[in-house]
């Protein structure tokens, strides 16, 4: 749980999330050394709220507000910006690890960058969009990296381009798109357009060839004059917890919850080819969020 230090429920919110990652969890358990006042400060924080304590973030608001100007209007923000935001600094703050090798195109090592992120290793996922005419053959390649998935995702697999001109024949209506991953995460972020479904609190959903299942979530309550509040609904010991600041209490009614939901969290399982197919509570990813 974090102290809320007025107009910071959504810097809150976003810790939690992160925090109760299990892949992080995992590394700073097992490196807990850093070289940097910015990331120790988060280890500190991180320490404490994993240990059930109530933290105390002022230092570390301090020095995302330095980091991220827009934050230090001392206002409310999207929770989703503060993910983003946090999940940047602690890219740049937190020490590099081992090289791991990238087992993409050469094309798509490019856009990667330097992997030497844990962060990186955690929470990037990379995309491969290929453009093709359907008239000339003509083929645009390109390679997209992002902290997860926003309200505009069309689903993966090849979609029609209404309206959309060929760079070559200059025909339109001829060109499809083919989205694909080149890299699943082991946490998988995604930013909620509508209502989230209840089943996403109970079933595996199959994204790609990878199995995730949610552990954490961000939920947003609505306020008068476009003020609202922000809290965190967080899966332990295989039951759901609302955390609010400095409390936290069982939740007793998941349908409210997902119906606050703005930003998920979800855990990967494993790949798709490794269960079988009488798997309980199994859902595609595409027809859950209504993206295909």
């Amino acid at each position: 749980m974090i102290e809320n230090k007025g107009n910071t429920c959504f810097l809150g919110t976003a810790l939690e999330c992160i925090i109760h990652t299990p892949s992080m969890n995992n590394y700073i358990m097992t490196y807990n050394h850093q070289t940097k006042n910015e990331a120790i400060l988060y280890y500190k924080l991180h320490t404490s709220v994993r240990n059930g304590e109530v933290g105390d973030p002022s230092e570390l608001y301090k020095k995302i507000r330095s980091f991220y100007k827009p934050f230090d209007n001392r206002g409310q923000h999207d929770a989703h910006e503060a993910i983003l935001v946090i999940l940047e600094y602690l890219n740049i703050f937190m020490d590099r690890i081992p090289n791991t090798m990238y087992k993409g195109s050469l094309d798509g090592n490019r856009s990667w960058g330097e992997r030497y992120s844990i962060v990186d290793e955690i929470y990037k996922l990379q995309f491969e969009n290929r453009i093709r005419c359907t008239r000339c053959r003509y083929e645009i390649l390109k390679y997209e990296c992002t902290y997860g998935i926003y309200d505009t995702f069309t689903g993966i697999g090849s979609h029609a381009l209404p309206g959309y001109t060929c760079d070559r024949c200059h025909e339109r209506d001829t060109c499809y798109e083919h989205l694909s991953v080149c890299h699943y995460p082991p946490t998988l972020i995604v930013r909620l357009k509508n209502d989230c479904p209840l089943s996403i609190f109970e079933k595996v959903i199959v994204f790609g060839s990878r199995l995730y299942s949610l552990f954490a979530a961000c939920l947003y309550i609505p306020g008068s004059k476009d003020k609202g509040h922000y809290n965190t609904v967080i899966l332990k010991n295989e039951q759901w917890t609302l955390v609010d600041d400095d409390i936290d209490y069982p939740v007793r009614d998941l349908d409210t919850v997902r119906i606050r939901a703005s930003v998920l969290f979800l855990h990967t399982k494993s790949r798709v080819e490794q269960t079988t197919a009488t798997l309980a509570g199994l859902d595609d990813f595409n027809d859950l969020f209504g993206r295909r």
